[in-house]
């Protein structure tokens, strides 16, 4: 399937694709926005980030139709 064409049918469907970068392997997760707008990230994805709840992350557009996260610094978080 054509990358846009699987992007936008994700998007269509309310959910965001989460694929790791690693030297040793790539999967592919399909997470969804719940109708309060809440994204929630599986167990696996957040072992391998090292993420819990509470953290806050920053979206970062790539201007390529996809988005990537990264974790907002103790010091860099809005007050």
């Amino acid at each position: 399937m054509e990358l846009n064409k699987e992007l936008q049918e994700i998007c269509d469907e309310g959910g965001f694709e989460w694929t790791p970068l690693s030297e040793k392997e790539t999967k592919k997760h399909i997470l969804k926005v719940d109708d309060e707008g809440v994204l929630t990230f599986t167990p696996e994805i957040l072992e391998a980030t090292g993420w819990k709840e509470g953290d806050v992350l920053e979206w970062i557009d790539n201007k390529d139709g996809s988005f990537s996260l990264i974790k907002c610094d103790d010091d860099k978080i809005p007050k």
